[in-house]
């Protein structure tokens, strides 16, 4: 991983598939990393053909893609650390669009950027005779960095956080403590 700082930071992306483009963030530094785009439907079954489209955050397409028969979409883009999630290493988000044949469109708002970042995609299939709305949902934070940023924030306001022993145990209805 390596960062680079300047007076105006710009990334320059590029794709085999998809235009390249230039953005810039100021007196942020930029990171390299991989993404690994993984498609499947609810049953976990692969979607391959499926094309990925990355939109950064000044709203334009950084890059795009195919997944392979695995279901799998493999790209090296340069990122801006986004500070909201980078109390322990530099971390960026990027929004992907997921299209495919037979499938409702999904959005991934939120899409953590690492040194190595995986982003599961579930796509439903298109039902005869329903309304095949577009899906939204969510990035993939993994639970570790959700508690530091947790942590991070009530520091700043003195908030404790809780854990399973500060909340009442609650008593079976047959009133008997459970066993150990």
């Amino acid at each position: 991983m390596s960062g680079t700082t300047g007076e105006v930071c710009a990334a320059q992306t590029t794709s085999q598939n998809g235009p390249a483009e230039l953005s810039s963030t100021l007196n942020t530094p930029s990171y390299h990393g991989t993404l690994v785009v993984r498609v499947g439907d609810p049953t976990g079954k692969h979607v391959a053909k499926a094309k990925v489209i990355l939109v950064g955050e000044n709203g334009k397409i950084i890059q795009s893609g195919d997944t392979n028969p695995q279901g799998q979409w493999v790209t090296h883009l340069t990122y801006h650390a986004d500070p909201r999630l980078s109390m322990t290493r530099p971390l960026g988000t990027t929004t992907a669009l997921v299209f495919a044949k037979g499938y409702n469109e999904t959005v991934v708002f939120e899409v953590p950027l690492g040194q190595s970042s995986v982003a599961p995609v579930t796509l439903t299939p298109f039902v005869l005779g329903q309304r095949n709305e577009p899906q939204a949902t969510l990035g993939n934070l993994h639970h570790i960095l959700v508690a530091d940023m947790l942590d991070y924030y009530a520091a700043q306001l003195g908030i404790a956080r809780q854990s399973v022993s500060d909340l009442p145990m609650r008593v079976p209805a047959n009133n008997t403590a459970p066993r150990p």
